[in-house]
C-alpha cells in the first residue's frame, strides 16, 4: 500500500507491504490505517506481487480526507456521459475511533 499526501498521483510512499501468510484471511485482505489527520487529502494505491516477486503496476487512486470526524471521498465527481461505468479502488467502511481499514 502506497499513499501520497496533499496532491493527487506520484510519487507515492509505501507504506506498508503485507505477504500472503501473513494475513488473517486471504480472501477477504484488510489493512488498518491510523493517525490520518483532519483536514488533509491522503491519496492511496495498491500494488500486487507475483510468485516470481514482480510487481503490478498501481492499482486506481482512491482520495479519503477527515472532516468533522468522518472519512469521506475527496475525489472530485467525474461527470458522466450517461453510460454505465465507474472507477476502479477499494470499498471501506469505518469510524475514527477504530482507524481506517481499506
Amino acid at each position: 500500500m502506497y499513499q501520497s499526501i496533499g496532491s493527487k498521483g506520484p510519487p507515492y510512499d509505501l507504506i506498508d507491504d503485507l505477504k500472503l501468510d501473513e494475513l488473517a484471511d486471504p480472501d477477504n485482505p484488510e489493512f488498518t490505517l491510523t493517525q490520518l489527520q483532519e483536514g488533509i487529502n491522503y491519496h492511496f494505491v495498491l500494488t500486487a506481487y507475483d510468485e516470481a516477486g514482480n510487481e503490478s503496476q498501481f492499482s486506481n487512486e482512491i482520495c479519503l480526507k477527515i472532516e468533522d470526524s468522518f472519512i469521506t471521498d475527496c475525489a472530485p465527481a467525474i461527470a458522466s456521459g450517461g453510460g454505465a461505468g465507474g472507477s476502479g479502488g477499494g470499498c471501506f467502511v469505518s469510524t475514527l475511533t477504530g482507524g481506517f481499514r481499506w
